[in-house]
């Protein structure tokens, strides 16, 4: 990972993610690895703006992580 855009994106995302959760060190290192790769996924589809790359980070992450059951998970209701 060498260009800024995509350092920026992953240590902003992750910086947001680990104050609402709490993962021990091999799942904070797992979410990074997997994150890396999505970011490198988007910019390389184009996307340039680090707003929208954090945003979809972070819901990458959380769709991702696993500690959520489908019908726990927000309705809208």
């Amino acid at each position: 990972m060498t260009d800024p855009l995509q350092n920026a994106a992953v240590d902003r995302t992750l910086r947001a993610y680990f104050l609402m959760h709490n993962l021990s060190d091999t799942a904070a290192r797992e979410a990074h690895d997997r994150l890396v790769d999505y970011v490198a996924l988007l910019v390389s589809a184009g996307e340039r703006d680090l707003d929208r790359l954090t945003l979809c980070g972070l819901t990458y992450l959380r769709k991702n992580d696993g500690a959520r059951a489908p019908s726990r998970a927000f309705t809208g209701l």
